[in-house]
């Protein structure tokens, strides 16, 4: 295909562009380029949420720099190239087109972007145990090595160092996540005119860690053996945490934080509002899981268990249970929200639920 052929080389116009398909979400944009001679080096990404927006690349003192020029269509064709010759004849002079973003981005510590990055970002759209491990993981990796630089004067093979050095110290899946967080941290650093030059925060490709995944299995006495561990296990909230993420197949992080608001305990189904994936789902209680629960509102409201049946897996006729217990359940289901804690596993950290489920799987396992 020549670059006459090409789709996204076109002379641009607003009902040109208008007309263009937003891209799909497996590609976060697509980028056009002007070849209208009045145009020539501008260029618009076309993002997944529909998005437009115009830009140019070039190089200043042999450093490439990105330069956004407006959004579509509030900043028209005929803008954005006015915008590009006014920026080329500046560095044709020998200035920085964007004196005062260079100004503040030399000005600019690695700590204060974090600072940023946290109040900014993080807070408004992750949820607080993913804001906690990109704390821990710059405290333990970048805080000390790189808080008080520059943001200028980080480069590619500063990231390329500590990447692979936390890879053979710490192992792959540590080196990833830090990849990740420093990769959208100085991405947010470029769009908030923090940062000018190219993402330094990036892994060549084919040198990036592959993380390998392992699939194992209890086998029929290993499982005879995990259940008697796990029934004898001495921290009853982490033996309840365990049983309902294997009769449920949830996440960690959303059985930590399971809300009894989200429990209902009459049509027995758990709703995960905030999960992972972003998109809330439903999940069925089953007989031994909702006589659980059960057990473990009545503790924390100071009502006696109802039923006679054990606790875990011993429910004679469920059907018939229910039907005895039908009154206190509706009352229960009612009152949930009054628990002593909103979690189900509450605990005594800054989340309000249980959170180091770790000692106690070593010891089942």
């Amino acid at each position: 295909m020549t670059k006459e052929d090409n789709p996204n080389r076109f002379p641009f116009d607003k009902k040109t562009l208008e007309r263009k398909k937003t891209p799909d979400s497996s590609k976060k944009f697509i980028i056009y380029h002007d070849t209208n001679p009045e145009g020539k080096g501008l260029q618009a990404r076309h993002y997944s949420s529909g998005q437009i927006s115009f830009c140019m690349r070039t190089r200043i003192d042999g450093r490439e720099y990105f330069f956004k020029l407006g959004t579509f269509p509030s900043t028209s064709v005929s803008k954005a190239r006015h915008k590009l010759r006014t920026y080329k004849t500046k560095i044709e002079d020998g200035e920085h087109p964007e004196q005062d973003r260079t100004a503040e981005a030399l000005r600019v510590t690695v700590n204060e972007l974090f600072n940023k990055y946290i109040s900014r970002h993080a807070i408004p759209n992750k949820r607080p145990i993913s804001i906690r491990e990109d704390k821990r993981q710059y405290k333990n990796h970048v805080k000390t090595k790189w808080g008080n630089r520059r943001l200028a004067s980080i480069r590619n093979v500063d990231f390329l160092e500590l990447y692979f050095k936390i890879g053979e110290t710490k192992g792959p899946y540590a080196a990833n996540r830090l990849l990740a967080l420093l990769s959208t941290m100085f991405n947010k650093a470029i769009t908030w005119g923090l940062y000018l030059g190219p993402n330094p925060a990036k892994v060549p490709s084919g040198d990036k860690y592959k993380e390998k995944k392992r699939a194992r299995f209890l086998n029929r006495d290993e499982l005879t053996s995990f259940f008697s561990a796990l029934e004898n296990e001495p921290n009853t909230t982490a033996r309840d945490l365990f049983y309902v993420l294997i009769m449920t197949g949830a996440r960690v992080n959303d059985g930590l934080s399971m809300r009894w608001v989200d429990i209902d305990l009459i049509s027995r189904h758990w709703r995960i509002p905030d999960p992972k994936g972003g998109e809330t789902y439903t999940v069925p209680l089953v007989a031994p899981l909702w006589g659980l629960l059960v057990g473990r509102l009545c503790d924390s409201i100071g009502q006696s268990y109802p039923g006679h049946w054990a606790r875990i897996g011993a429910i004679p006729d469920p059907a018939k249970q229910l039907e005895k217990t039908t009154t206190l359940i509706t009352a229960l289901n009612k009152v949930r929200i009054a628990a002593k804690s909103p979690y189900v596993f509450p605990g005594d950290g800054a989340s309000g639920h249980y959170a180091e489920p770790k000692s106690a799987w070593k010891r089942v396992m």
